[in-house]
C-alpha cells in the first residue's frame, strides 16, 4: 500500500486520501486492481466509477472518500498499473542472467525480456497509450516511465556496445526497447 500511495502522491496534483483501517486498505487495493482491469478491458470510455464499484464490490462513497472524481481515480489506477509493469522488470535487472552472453544472444534475450513485459501488460498499456494522446499528464508520466524502463535495457546491452555495428549504440538500444522491439522479439 505504501508504495502505491507514495507513487500517487508524487505524481498527482490531488493525492489519494489514504484509508487508515486494514479493511479499507484492502478495499482500496480491490478498487485499484478493478480499475486496471476495467481500463484494460473497456478503455477510458468504460472506465467509470460505477463500473469500478461493481468490479471491486464497493460503494461510490468509498471511492469519493479517497479521490475527488474520475480523473484522480484514473491517475491512481494508472500508477497502480504502471507499478505492476515495473515489478516485472526485475528479470531485466538481474546481473547474473546476462553474464557470458555473446552480443547477438544478449540483444535477443534482452529484447525478448522487454517484449514479455509488454505482452503481459498489453491491454493496460494499449489503453494508457491511447489516453496519453489527449492527456498531457499521462503523456509526461509515460515518457518518464519509459525512460526508467529503458535505462536497465540500454545498460545491459552496453556490455556489447563495442561489438554493435552502429554509430551510436545506446541510440540503437533505445530504439530496440521501443519501436524496434517487434523486429527482434517476435
Amino acid at each position: 500500500w505504501e508504495t502505491c500511495q507514495m507513487a500517487a502522491e508524487k505524481t498527482t496534483t490531488v493525492p489519494v486520501r489514504a484509508p487508515r483501517q486494514k479493511r479499507s486498505r484492502e478495499a482500496w487495493m480491490r478498487v485499484l486492481d478493478a480499475g486496471v482491469e476495467v481500463l484494460s478491458d473497456a478503455g477510458y470510455e468504460g472506465f467509470t466509477i460505477a463500473a469500478i464499484c461493481r468490479a471491486a464490490d464497493v460503494a461510490p462513497r468509498f471511492i469519493y472518500d479517497r479521490v475527488d472524481g474520475k480523473d484522480e481515480l484514473f491517475h491512481a489506477v494508472y500508477e497502480h498499473g504502471i507499478a505492476r509493469v515495473r515489478a516485472g522488470q526485475a528479470e531485466l535487472e538481474r546481473d547474473d542472467r546476462w553474464v557470458g552472453m555473446e552480443a547477438e544472444q544478449l540483444v535477443r534475450a534482452a529484447t525478448s525480456e522487454i517484449g514479455a513485459r509488454f505482452r503481459e501488460n498489453a491491454r493496460f498499456l494499449r489503453s494508457v497509450v491511447l489516453i496519453s494522446s489527449s492527456d498531457p499528464e499521462v503523456a509526461a508520466r509515460g515518457a518518464r516511465y519509459r525512460a526508467e524502463f529503458e535505462q536497465p535495457f540500454v545498460s545491459r546491452l552496453g556490455r556489447v556496445a563495442d561489438r554493435v555495428g552502429h554509430a551510436d549504440p545506446p541510440a540503437a538500444f533505445r530504439y530496440l526497447s521501443g519501436p524496434g522491439l517487434s523486429a527482434w522479439s517476435g
